[in-house]
C-alpha cells in the first residue's frame, strides 16, 4: 500500500518567511521524491501517531534548520498528480509560517541543491506544478503583514491625528470629558502627528479613553 496512490495522504505545506517580504524556496534534487529541478516552498507527510503542529515544525526544521517562530493555517487543498504515470491523490494542510533569518539553512542537501529567499515579485523558475496553485488560493494571505502595517499605521496616524483635534474624548465611567484640539496638543507632551496610528490607541486605550464625540 503506497500513500497517495493506493489512498489519500496528507502533507503540510509551509510557507516560511521573515516577517519583511521574503519567503523561503527550496530547489528539488535528483534525491527528491519527485519534480526535480524545481523550486518549491516546504513541505512534509503527516504519519500515522504524530499531531499536525508537531509535523510542522518538526518538518521546518528538519528542511530549514530553524524553529517556527509564529504561524498561521491557510486552508486545504486537494492535490490530484500523475506520478510515474499513475494518479496521486493527496490533501495538504497548508501554513504561511514566521522563522527566523539569521538561523536558516539547507537542512536537508542531500534532497536540495540550494535555498534561497525570494519575494512574491521575484519568484524562480521552475517551479513545483502545485505553488501557483497554492499561490492562487492565498496570495493575498500572503502579502507580507509589517509592510502592510506599517504603510496603514502612517496613513492612519495621520487621520486619527486629525481627528482627535476637537474631538472629545471620555476618560472612563461618568468621568470627567476632556477635548483634543490643536492648542492643547502643541502644548501636549505627547506629538500624536510623529505617532503610528497603533501607538496612539493603544495609549488611549491603556489610559482608559473611550471616543464618544467626533466632530
Amino acid at each position: 500500500m503506497k500513500t497517495g496512490i493506493d489512498y489519500p495522504g496528507i502533507t503540510l505545506a509551509f510557507y516560511c518567511h521573515n516577517g519583511a517580504g521574503k519567503f523561503l524556496m527550496n530547489l528539488r534534487g535528483r534525491n527528491s521524491r519527485d519534480e526535480h529541478g524545481r523550486w518549491d516552498i516546504g513541505a512534509g507527510g503527516l504519519e500515522f501517531g504524530y499531531g499536525v503542529e508537531h509535523t510542522l515544525r518538526t518538518e521546518v526544521k528538519e528542511e530549514y534548520g530553524t524553529d517556527v517562530l509564529d504561524y498561521s493555517f491557510l486552508g486545504f487543498r486537494e492535490l490530484h498528480r500523475q506520478h510515474e504515470g499513475q494518479p496521486t491523490h493527496w490533501i495538504a494542510l497548508d501554513f504561511k509560517v514566521r522563522v527566523d533569518p539569521s538561523k536558516v539553512k539547507n537542512g536537508e542537501p542531500h534532497k536540495f541543491d540550494k535555498v534561497s529567499w525570494f519575494t512574491l515579485e521575484s519568484i524562480p523558475k521552475p517551479v513545483h506544478s502545485q505553488f501557483y496553485n497554492f499561490l492562487e488560493k492565498y496570495r493575498a494571505l500572503l502579502t507580507d503583514d509589517r509592510e502592510k502595517r506599517v504603510e496603514l499605521a502612517e496613513i492612519l496616524g495621520k487621520a486619527i491625528h486629525e481627528r482627535l483635534v476637537g474631538t472629545e474624548l471620555l476618560k472612563g465611567s461618568g468621568e470627567t470629558t476632556h477635548e483634543f484640539n490643536d492648542e492643547n496638543l502643541r502644548h501636549s507632551d505627547v506629538n500624536f502627528a510623529k505617532m503610528s496610528a497603533y501607538d496612539i490607541l493603544d495609549m488611549l486605550r491603556r489610559d482608559g479613553y473611550e471616543i464618544i464625540k467626533r466632530p
